[in-house]
């Protein structure tokens, strides 16, 4: 679909090339996406979502055989589902709005890099539960300052792995 062909009430949340970076797409929120931005500015994190996944793999794996396996699949659904790999940050007065970047990645070394900075294996031992609270209490951040919106937390449970 070309943006003469999205329908006027969207426009606003097409992304379009950066103006002051190449090779990155952007557009400002509005809506729910701003309301949530100001509400996490103003109320440490409180709209951020959190999601834990518990499995039992078998066998169990270690962490050097899943660790190369998850960091395939996470860049795999950043190519599948581009939104998990957007920036966050707000715009200078006047207009002070919360805009969202997307890097297109130019090298499968860009991509990596992304990984690096996103994926996070922990290596204590946790009950699901325990490791989501963990995350969902102190693990946020604010929408400003260009962070990316995504991050994938494995860890070993009792029984087998999670992933928040």
């Amino acid at each position: 679909m070309s943006l003469a062909e999205v329908p006027i009430e969207l426009a606003d949340y097409v992304f379009a090339p950066s103006l002051d970076e190449a090779n990155v797409w952007t557009r400002k929120c509005y809506g729910l996406e701003s309301f949530a931005s100001c509400m996490s500015e103003n109320l440490d994190g409180f709209p951020f979502l959190t999601t834990t996944i518990a499995t039992r793999l078998k066998p169990l794996r270690e962490r050097s055989h899943l660790e190369p396996a998850v960091r395939d699949a996470w860049i795999t659904l950043r190519h599948a589902l581009p939104a998990i790999a957007v920036k966050s940050s707000r715009l200078p007065s006047p207009d002070n709005r919360f805009v969202l970047d997307y890097p297109v990645p130019k090298t499968c070394y860009d991509a990596e890099s992304w990984a690096d900075e996103t994926v996070f294996f922990d290596d204590t031992v946790k009950d699901a539960y325990e490791a989501h609270k963990d995350l969902k209490d102190g693990r946020w951040w604010r929408p400003a300052i260009s962070h990316w919106v995504g991050e994938l937390h494995v860890s070993p449970t009792p029984e087998g792995w999670q992933f928040t």
